[in-house]
C-alpha cells in the first residue's frame, strides 16, 4: 500500500497558523472537520504544536519531532505519543504506522517549521482559510506554487458565526516529462 503524506492545516487569509504558539481564532467547523479527517491516522507534527494541544488527540497516533534529546511527552505510559528528533524518523515511522492500521495517509498537523520541511514530502494539503486577518501573527504557512500544486473543486464555503470559512484541497501535479 502506498502512504500518502498529506498536509491538514487552517490559517487566516495571509496564510497565517500561529501567534504565541496558540491558535488565533476558534472554528468549531474546523474543529469538527480536523477531527472527522485524521481520527484513526497517524498525525505528525513538532513539539510547540504538541505543546499547544489541549491534551492527547484520542484516537489516534501522534508522531512529535523536537531537538531536544531530553525532551518528555509527560503522557502517560500506554499513550499513542512517539518522539523523534529529525522528520525523516517520524515519517517513516508514522508511515510503518499508517501501513499496520491499514490506512493510506499520515497526516502532518503543524507547525510552521514542520510544515516547510515536509512540504517536499508532500501529495495533497487540505487548508481550511478563516477569513479574518490575524494581527500579528509570527507563525505562517508556506505558500504553495502554482506551478506545483493544482486546487480541486469545488471549494466549499461555510459560515461559522459570522465568519467565512473555506475549505480547499491542493494535489501535487505530477512533474512535466
Amino acid at each position: 500500500m502506498d502512504i500518502k503524506v498529506k498536509h491538514i492545516v487552517a490559517c487566516d487569509v495571509n496564510n497565517a497558523i500561529g501567534k504565541e504558539n496558540t491558535i488565533p481564532w476558534r472554528s468549531k467547523l474546523d474543529m469538527a472537520f480536523f477531527k472527522e479527517t485524521t481520527m484513526g491516522y497517524p498525525l505528525v507534527m513538532g513539539r510547540k504544536t504538541y505543546e499547544s494541544l489541549p491534551g492527547a488527540l484520542k484516537g489516534r497516533h501522534l508522531f512529535v519531532i523536537t531537538r531536544d534529546k531530553d525532551w518528555s511527552s509527560g503522557t502517560p505510559k500506554g499513550e499513542s505519543v512517539f518522539i523523534f528528533h529529525s522528520v525523516e524518523e517520524a515519517l517513516d515511522a508514522a508511515k510503518t504506522c499508517a501501513k499496520e492500521l491499514n490506512k493510506d495517509t499520515v497526516w502532518i498537523i503543524g507547525g510552521e517549521q514542520i510544515y516547510r520541511e515536509t512540504l517536499p514530502f508532500t501529495d495533497e494539503v487540505y487548508q481550511t482559510t478563516i477569513c479574518i486577518i490575524v494581527k500579528e501573527p509570527d507563525a505562517f504557512y508556506p505558500l504553495l506554487s502554482d506551478s506545483e500544486w493544482k486546487e480541486r473543486q469545488p471549494v466549499r464555503e461555510v459560515e461559522d458565526g459570522r465568519v467565512a470559512v473555506y475549505f480547499r484541497s491542493f494535489f501535487r501535479m505530477p512533474p512535466i516529462k
